[in-house]
């Protein structure tokens, strides 16, 4: 339930887990545990955004087509919302995997390091309070550039850091890059398919160290449902413009955190 709340409220579900873990004297969970979570909440972005992703594929599809009759990929990209989402979603994806590639064991570190996690929660709340100063945007997808999704790529990359919310900085980098809240919400969680498999399948070889199938199974329905809600309190969030209102809470956990536990 811990991983499906806070994986898309923007507070940190990694920086959640390792308080929770230190309070209660948890051990870190074995890792098919650990995928099985993932694959739970991978599951509630799939099935919130179903009707979009199958719009989305479809034209990407008929975009594809198009390009091998014609050749015009660039007359495609300006008009092909799907095919454009497609080349962002990869194009972002690109700086993110290359960041937990190359620093994995300087993040995994942070995981045992609970005062760590509290300054990282402080900066969170700090950025989503920038959110504050923003102003409706009226660009869409199609005014997205490839520059955008880089920027956006590796911000996604510094939210491996436990305390560091991945939807929170990836929306509020979308918001600053002058995209609007409904775009900022759908490519944040989308990117974050991709993100969430790439993990998935760094710790596939712990495959064979699972828990019991009661205990996998209750803690992928607890993370899709409780992961599904969350994920559907926070777009309402972003579209009324009220992200900041998770910087309260960030800021004071955060501080709660470094000084106490």
């Amino acid at each position: 339930m811990i991983q499906g709340i806070t994986e898309f409220l923007p507070v940190s579900s990694s920086g959640h887990l390792v308080i929770t873990q230190h309070l209660f004297g948890l051990t870190q969970p074995v890792l098919f545990f650990d995928i099985v979570l993932h694959f739970g909440t991978l599951t509630a972005i799939v099935w919130y955004y179903r009707s979009e992703l199958s719009r989305l594929l479809l034209q990407t599809k008929q975009s594809f087509t198009a390009i091998i009759k014609s050749g015009g990929l660039t007359k495609e990209m300006s008009k092909s919302e799907g095919l454009r989402l497609f080349y962002f979603v990869i194009l972002g994806s690109v700086p993110t995997g290359l960041m937990a590639i190359s620093f994995k064991d300087n993040f995994e570190s942070l995981f045992t390091n609970p005062s760590m996690v509290g300054i990282m929660l402080v900066v969170t709340g700090i950025i989503l309070f920038l959110t504050f100063f923003t102003r409706e945007k009226r660009h869409g997808l199609l005014q997205m550039t490839a520059v955008d999704s880089l920027i956006i790529g590796v911000v996604q990359g510094f939210a491996i850091a436990p305390g560091i919310s991945r939807s929170g900085v990836t929306i509020v980098a979308a918001l600053l890059l002058g995209l609007d809240r409904e775009m900022s919400a759908k490519y944040s969680f989308i990117l974050s398919i991709p993100a969430i498999l790439g993990a998935m399948l760094l710790n596939i070889g712990a495959i064979g160290d699972s828990e019991t199938l009661s205990t996998l199974s209750i803690g992928f329905f607890a993370a899709l449902v409780t992961g599904y809600i969350s994920l559907a309190v926070l777009v309402s969030f972003v579209l009324k413009g009220r992200l900041a209102w998770f910087s309260f809470y960030c800021i004071a956990t955060g501080t709660i955190v470094y000084f106490f536990i």
